[in-house]
């Protein structure tokens, strides 16, 4: 089955291929990296090295950038500005939270995640009190 992923890598073949390239982000990211792949496929040359969030944004690693071409570096910085207020979740309106880990969610995802955590706990609670 393919994944989104996947996907990007197949529709932004210049851009990967040739290259080993590390994902470790959310769906919900997806049109801001379709929004900077469609402005950097046009340098041919170009290579993302790693996507992946860091601190609750977006980071985006590439190859060489000629000295020409430093208004990839603009491109780049753009997505990654927009993903602090984007949820890497869902897409919708974000902000950056924290509890631990440092994401970027919406209002409805981080109730998700509060609800998660809370069973997660009560599932270990449980599990030590029957030890």
């Amino acid at each position: 089955m393919m994944t989104w992923i996947d996907e990007l890598q197949l529709q932004y073949p210049t851009l990967f291929t040739n290259c080993y390239c590390g994902f470790d982000c959310e769906e919900g990211w997806k049109d801001l990296l379709i929004e900077a792949f469609e402005q950097l496929k046009k340098y041919d040359y170009l290579k993302i090295h790693q996507i992946k969030e860091k601190f609750g944004t977006l980071r985006l690693y590439t190859g060489p950038v000629k000295e020409e071409d430093q208004t990839i570096y603009s491109i780049i910085n753009k997505a990654e500005c927009k993903s602090a207020i984007t949820c890497e979740f869902c897409g919708a309106p974000g902000s950056i939270r924290g509890d631990g880990w440092i994401k970027t969610r919406c209002n409805a995802c981080e109730e998700k995640h509060i609800e998660e955590m809370k069973q997660l706990r009560e599932e270990q609670r449980r599990k030590c009190e029957d030890l």
